[in-house]
């Protein structure tokens, strides 16, 4: 990427680089043609190459790992759920391309089955923040251990099952209203999805562009469209590392500083599981804030202001413009 940049700098290699027209998004072939264009060439994905997502328990007995749900005994829950719950099995794999752009992908388990049930794909570009989604769909695909994901569009992902494509069609992808949940950023960072240790480090206040938007917003204006950023002042002291929306970032948010009990159980019912930002490393947290109180001095106000801000009647000074 930095020698890209560096020769960007050459007039003679930018006047030999004429940029190309957009390509026209009409289906899943030319949004795909659309974001290797932007973004550059998709690798294959393998989900066996992913790293296995780690799922554990803590009670009176200690931590252990989960591997099936007879390892959940007594109602007992995971200590980092998902936002999709807590599925065991799942990998996260992360593949950059020449251009620069990490391609990430998780192949999530949402039962017993070893099977995957659903591929996500994030293309995004760190530095630019130009953005693509792809997904198949929500538990309904058994993938196998070998199969290679075909192209998206492409007749041999059109020709997958009797019924339906392999990945999501344009028409699919308009619903799913991914800016939903990534409505701040290409990411969804929580303690679940960090613990690989692979996603990389973007610019989380830098831009954040959704390729091909316009043609998503034709099929779903509502949910295609960036929600409002938070911009109280009294949230400053969260805000001022990243965004803040009305979408999905406002509900974890409320999580990741204790306002929220969701979907926090076992270990995350307590401080410092219970406050995972700024760090999502309990250790980190308890190192810089050793108790709950230290914590709140710094970021009790933003906390109490995110609540009101990401609550039915937020106060009319939460959201920018």
């Amino acid at each position: 990427m930095f020698l890209t940049l560096l020769l960007a700098c050459d007039k003679d290699v930018q006047d030999s680089a004429p940029t190309l027209p957009p390509v026209d998004v009409v289906d899943m072939a030319s949004y795909l043609a659309r974001c290797e264009q932007v973004l550059g060439p998709m690798p294959q994905i393998d989900c066996q190459s992913g790293t296995e997502i780690a799922v554990t328990v803590t009670d009176e007995q200690g931590t252990r790992a989960v591997t099936h749900s007879s390892d959940l005994e007594g109602g007992a829950r995971c200590d980092k759920p998902s936002v999709a719950g807590c599925g065991w099995g799942s990998r996260l794999g992360v593949v950059e391309n020449d251009q620069g752009t990490s391609w990430i992908f998780t192949c999530r388990n949402y039962d017993d089955d070893p099977a995957f049930d659903q591929l996500n794909l994030i293309a995004t570009d760190p530095e630019s923040g130009q953005t693509c989604f792809l997904s198949t769909k929500h538990r309904d695909n058994d993938f196998g251990a070998g199969d290679a994901p075909p192209r998206p569009g492409s007749p041999e992902d059109l020709a997958w099952f009797p019924d339906r494509s392999y990945w999501y069609t344009l028409e699919d992808l308009g619903r799913a209203s991914c800016l939903v949940c990534h409505d701040n950023d290409a990411v969804l960072r929580n303690p679940w999805i960090e613990q690989p240790g692979l996603l990389p480090i973007g610019a989380p206040l830098g831009p954040y562009e959704i390729v091909a938007q316009q043609a998503l917003l034709e099929l779903n204006p509502s949910d295609w469209a960036y929600p409002q950023d938070i911009a109280h002042p009294d949230a400053a002291a969260c805000t001022q590392c990243h965004r803040l929306g009305a979408g999905r970032s406002c509900d974890l948010a409320l999580r990741a500083s204790g306002q929220n009990r969701g979907l926090r159980t076992s270990a995350m019912s307590s401080y410092p599981q219970s406050h995972w930002m700024p760090h999502l490393n309990a250790s980190q947290t308890l190192q810089d804030y050793p108790t709950e109180d230290d914590w709140k001095q710094v970021f009790g106000l933003a906390a109490e202001t995110l609540a009101d801000c990401c609550s039915e009647a937020p106060s009319e000074d939460c959201f920018s413009d």
